[in-house]
């Protein structure tokens, strides 16, 4: 990547952040305290990112299973009752 692209990237990415990144001189780049913990967490974020992403393209991620509202309800009511609370009944 060229350096007019890479400074127009980081600038978007600080103003998408809200945050200073970089502390830029005519003869030095140095990271911000925000640059900084943004440097230390992105590789591992990113890392688990892809491998979440591999997984999925090869079909090894679990099943998602839900229930519906009114089988919600239930649970919630049968806790209530286990508690000592009397719920109040639904039509």
């Amino acid at each position: 990547m060229a350096q007019p692209a890479l400074s127009a990237r980081m600038r978007r990415l600080e103003a998408e952040l809200g945050a200073a990144l970089l502390v830029r001189s005519t003869r030095s780049v140095v990271l911000t305290t925000a640059g900084a913990a943004l440097a230390e967490s992105a590789p591992p974020a990113l890392g688990r990112a892809w491998d979440t992403a591999r997984s999925a393209a090869a079909g090894e991620l679990g099943t998602l299973r839900m229930i519906s509202l009114r089988h919600s309800r239930i649970a919630y009511r049968r806790a209530a009752v286990s508690e000592g609370s009397s719920p109040k009944r639904s039509r």
